[in-house]
């Protein structure tokens, strides 16, 4: 029973801490023989860092926001979380004080300008203390036998020695019989209960483990060191991804090896193996770091940049400086300021750009080349990286400190005059996007539209030898395209088949399955039958060798959209973009970049730009010299992120001709809203070529005479038909534009709403106006709609041929 008498003291006080580099410690008494009311008492020193003082530092959570516990300090007393106080109870020694450092304590809270002196400290606090106390905290059911349990098998796999691979590629008596160990404990499928702490998912600890010289881990009475627990975890990793043990025999179900729960306890390890032994942190590392710590948690987004400091800083000549006094969007401004001018950082821009901001709720109104760190983590696809799109020169940024202007030097590379919605805008009312990779519901329907418009734009179709504008053939760049190229397999289905059967069978490259992907696409569309609407036909299995390529393409297009330049070359980009956007090399940058010019008369180099003058850019170890030019008039762009474009990710921009290097101005986010025109076209799958009836018509011959499932099925229905089917769900999107309202929210079969008095007054005027102002474009761009309503009327068994109009 806790003890009413700490109430009765007054609220300690804290004296300030005036010299550099002191801290203050806790000096926490030892257990008393009568303290049955587990009363914790201390006393505080200070000490300087400059000194290697000895004590131990606590790594914990605060938990939930309420001081309902206490802690003595003589004859004063400092209200403190419940966790933090379960936590000093058990690290009290019984027999001397113990000085250990907590943050919630020897920081006075209350105090912003200490805050601001004190966290850049937390390197050498957390570097120099000599132990650093894990607490995942107290133990509840089951928790002590999960415990001892990750001890003996993270134990077990460290004193064997070597790498832990999946169990099939370490096969031996000793090994079979360490993993049967392991697979066998029932306590294998309640590890969650240790991986869903919240001491793995908040930002504050990433900086305190990987900063920690050794770091034990404590839940209740049980503990082991870090070491002990990562090799746990990454044998149930192994474990989980070897199909072998999917299947427990015993009893006749598959086993619940939820590894997707350790992701954090895998970045952490990782940012603790590269960040431990270094003294300084290269540009790199630190967008890493803030990359990987988008999937944990703190109370204050501010903390997002501030409690990661001490790992930026690290050997940084100008330390960007923390202030508690500055609000959000202040606080993301100067630390984007602060990596572009003190590093060569270019690519936060990745994290930046008005796609990214508007996934968040409550605009802070950043400028458009500034990071909104409140973005959550989605998926492992969220940025690009990896690429070297515009590394052959340093990065060229000059940022005004009085403004919200950027300025970077690089190459406008085109113009964007086709693009397909993401995939994700094919998904019906109701139906979840990751649906079964047997029968895929709406990725079909996205990449049907996706050739159409290729089709259209590059004259071209399926099969053809058409080169492609960047080098290389066009399908074979749109395979690469579709999983953004890349090379590192989520899985090796070669390992699951026998090995004398394929000796001399290469490895496929993920792109090389968009083939087996593309009729399993194509496939998928066949209709049920129609004289009986409970019939279904088969579903239509994947091939595992294409299942790869169809996780990557589900992944990346779910929130990116496709488009063609005017030049020829295609690429997915943020979901924000649109027509007359601009793609761009920025130098020094891994990606191009979206940008969207704020004059509506924006010209390209070609197209008779008048130039104030010329200059050259020499490439480094003796390359060609670069054309320079500034513009007679200066344009300006918001940023809209960063895009994959095939053909200048490795560095093709450098060596192609008639590219020009310039200065691109990057202000602020758009404010005013884009004419109605714009969005209209924007909105309706838009697009400058988009694709008529013979367009339509030749891919259905070509898709019934190329694909067995659809053999049977002619075309019953014209494309005109069918568009005028639709008609009234044109004008019920035109309706939603007028009012503001996102488009397909409404039911194409509701009747539409009265218009305004600025809008056409009838439907007749509402045909008329968009005849005049779109002609055929946007009843072919409504074909758009196939994806969710067409393609099976389109596709039915009818034995008297082709219906007429």
């Amino acid at each position: 029973m806790a003890s009413s008498a700490p109430c009765l003291l007054p609220l300690y006080t804290y004296e300030p801490l005036d010299t550099p580099n002191t801290i203050r410690l806790i000096n926490l008494l030892p257990s008393n023989a009568s303290d049955i009311d587990q009363t914790l008492r201390c006393s505080f020193s200070v000490v300087s860092l400059a000194h290697s003082p000895e004590f131990v530092a606590l790594s914990y959570t605060w938990g939930e926001n309420a001081f309902t516990a206490t802690l003595e300090c003589g004859e004063s007393v400092l209200h403190i979380t419940k966790n933090l106080h379960s936590a000093l109870l058990q690290f009290r020694l019984s027999d001397r004080p113990l000085a250990i450092w907590a943050d919630a304590v020897c920081i006075n809270q209350a105090d912003n300008a200490e805050k601001s002196l004190q966290i850049p400290l937390m390197a050498d606090i957390y570097g120099q203390a000599t132990e650093v106390l894990i607490w995942l905290g107290e133990s509840t059911e089951g928790t002590k036998d999960v415990m001892l349990y990750l001890k003996r098998i993270g134990q077990k796999f460290l004193d064997r020695g070597g790498e832990i691979l999946e169990p099939r590629d370490e096969r031996s008596p000793e090994n079979d019989a360490l993993w049967k160990d392991m697979i066998d404990d029932p306590n294998l499928e309640k590890t969650d209960l240790i991986w869903t702490r919240p001491w793995f998912s908040r930002v504050w600890i990433i900086q305190e483990l990987a900063l920690a010289s050794r770091a034990m881990v404590h839940c209740g009475d049980v503990s082991m060191d870090w070491e002990v627990l990562f090799a746990s975890c990454k044998a149930l990793g192994r474990a989980a991804t070897d199909g072998g043990l999917f299947w427990d025999n015993a009893s006749n179900r598959p086993r619940s090896l939820k590894a997707t729960t350790t992701l954090n306890v895998w970045k952490l390890n990782d940012m603790r193996k590269s960040l431990n032994k270094q003294k300084s942190i290269s540009d790199e590392e630190v967008l890493e770091c803030l990359n990987s710590s988008r999937s944990f948690q703190c109370r204050d987004s501010v903390d997002r940049i501030f409690g990661l400091s001490s790992i930026f800083n690290r050997g940084k000549d100008v330390p960007f400086r923390i202030d508690y006094g500055k609000s959000e969007a202040e606080v993301f401004k100067e630390f984007a300021r602060w990596a572009l001018r003190n590093g060569d950082i270019v690519d936060i821009l990745s994290f930046a750009g008005i796609a990214n901001h508007s996934l968040i709720a409550n605009s802070l109104g950043l400028p458009s080349w500034v990071p909104d760190w409140r973005l959550q983590y989605r998926s492992p696809m969220d940025s690009l990286g990896g690429f070297s799109a515009g590394h052959k020169l340093s990065s060229m940024v000059e940022v005004n400190v009085t403004s919200d202007e950027l300025l970077v030097k690089g190459m406008v590379v085109d113009r964007i005059i086709a693009v397909v919605l993401e995939s994700d805008s094919w998904v019906k009312p109701g139906q979840d996007p990751r649906s079964s990779f047997l029968r895929p519901a709406h990725l079909p329907e996205w990449y049907i539209q996706v050739e159409l418009v290729i089709n259209k734009v590059m004259e071209t179709k399926w099969g053809s030898d058409e080169e492609y504008t960047g080098g290389g053939k066009l399908w074979d760049g749109l395979a690469r395209t579709l999983i953004i190229d890349r090379n590192d397999p989520l899985f090796d289905y070669h390992r699951d088949r026998p090995s004398a059967a394929y000796p001399d069978d290469p490895v496929t490259p993920p792109h090389g399955y968009f083939p087996a992907f593309r009729a399993h696409m194509l496939n998928s569309l066949a209709p049920p039958e129609p004289e009986s609407p409970a019939s279904q036909p088969p579903p239509t299995i994947m091939p595992y060798e294409s299942l790869e390529y169809h996780t990557r393409v589900a992944s990346i297009t779910s929130d990116r959209r496709f488009f063609i330049t005017s030049l020829g070359y295609i690429g997915l980009g943020p979901k924000g973009l649109t027509l007359n956007d601009v793609v761009c090399v920025p130098a020094g940058a891994s990606v191009p970049y979206i940008l969207r010019p704020l004059n509506p008369n924006f010209k390209l180099y070609w197209q008779g730009v008048e130039r104030a003058r010329e200059a050259y850019i020499q490439l480094p170890k003796g390359e060609k010299m670069l054309p320079y030019i500034l513009r007679k008039e200066e344009e300006t762009y918001a940023l809209v992120g960063e895009c994959y474009t095939h053909g200048f990710m490795t560095g093709e921009v450098w060596d192609a001709r008639g590219f020009f290097f310039e200065d691109l101005k990057i202000l602020t986010t758009l404010s005013e809203e884009l004419p109605l025109e714009t969005r209209l076209k924007e909105d309706i799958w838009a697009m400058n070529y988009l694709v008529d009836a013979d367009s339509m018509k030749e891919l259905v011959n070509d898709l019934t005479n190329a694909t067995p499932a659809l053999k049977k099925n002619k075309m019953a229905m014209t494309v005109f038909d069918y568009l005028e089917q639709s008609r009234a769900k044109l004008i019920q999107i035109c309706h939603e534009i007028w009012r503001g309202d996102p488009i397909g929210r409404a039911s194409a079969s509701s009747t539409p709403p009265s218009l305004s008095s600025e809008s056409p007054s009838s439907e007749s005027s509402i045909s008329n106006w968009v005849s005049t102002n779109f002609k055929k474009e946007v009843c072919f761009a409504e074909l758009g709609m196939v994806a969710q309503q067409g393609i099976q009327r389109l596709f039915v068994d009818d034995n008297t041929g082709i219906k007429q109009n």
